[in-house]
């Protein structure tokens, strides 16, 4: 029995410090640090990574997309202007992408 509730402590530990809060995005602020993660999620030899946005602003809001223009610092050394967005489809799930406007890398 106290070979149990020992795991079951360990068990209740673990899952306390491993919980995650999602925030929800409502700005091009809120959106701008999921953006820097998913640049260094894909970065590689022909990508790089955002260090990061500045003078973030949004450009065309509407109901089911938010589109924002920032600044960026890129890890290669170059800084250029970045467009991403948040779009929500119909059933309430949310996507995040980008496009770095004036980088000979790409996005």
């Amino acid at each position: 029995m106290r070979t149990f509730s020992l795991l079951l402590a360990i068990a209740l530990i673990t899952i306390g410090c491993g919980s995650v809060t999602f925030t929800e995005i409502k700005t091009c602020d809120d959106l701008a640090p999921q953006i820097i993660e998913l640049t260094e999620e894909q970065e590689g030899p022909f990508s790089r990574a955002v260090l990061k946005l500045y003078d973030i602003e949004e450009v065309n809001p509407t109901g089911y997309v938010l589109e924002c223009k920032a600044n960026a610092k890129w890890n290669k050394g170059e800084e250029g202007t970045i467009k991403f967005y948040l779009e929500e489809d119909n059933d309430g799930d949310q996507f995040i992408g980008y496009e770095a406007e004036d980088s000979p890398f790409g996005s």
